[in-house]
């Protein structure tokens, strides 16, 4: 359950939240160190007795699938947004290897290397009705450490050293 984890992570080409497909964004792949995190209520009220935030964060994910980027205000960027707003899904056009030949289209991720790199458990209470001054915290808290562990670990992943992790 989204929410009892709160494990943000770039998805290509959209990425997962704790709000799930709500949250996400009709938009072309997002840039190495891109994360667009909301706080959310439910972390504190529905998760179970000792459940700890911990974050997650996947090196290379941007790049196991292609996809087809569009211009803003564009009719097909008008048309993919428009599918998000009524279907509530986003639409994307992406495009990886083939099954039989690495070197041919199909709809199964590119063979490249992928690294998760998992920081240490942020304790948070099991609280029935939160504070969205509690919320604010665990979440602060949550962001921290998602951007230490980027910062600690992007090198030895390939990312260069002036690559910093933007949250919105």
């Amino acid at each position: 359950m989204f929410c009892a984890a709160m494990i943000m992570c770039l998805q290509t080409p959209w990425e997962v939240t704790s709000g799930g497909n709500r949250r996400d964004k009709p938009s072309p792949r997002y840039p190495l160190g891109e994360v667009r995190p909301e706080p959310d209520q439910c972390l504190l009220s529905s998760a179970p007795p000792r459940a700890s935030l911990v974050p997650v964060y996947s090196f290379g994910e941007n790049d196991i699938f292609k996809t087809k980027a569009f211009i803003e205000g564009s009719w097909q960027h008008q048309c993919q947004s428009l599918y998000h707003k009524i279907v509530g899904l986003p639409f994307y056009i992406c495009w990886g290897r083939g099954l039989f030949s690495p070197n041919s289209w199909g709809l199964l991720p590119l063979a490249m290397p992928i690294t998760t790199v998992v920081g240490g458990p942020i304790p948070v209470p099991q609280c029935s009705s939160p504070s969205q001054e509690q919320v604010d915290h665990y979440h602060r808290l949550y962001m921290d450490a998602l951007e230490r562990l980027f910062e600690e670990h992007k090198e030895s992943c390939g990312v260069p050293a002036s690559t910093r992790l933007t949250f919105f």
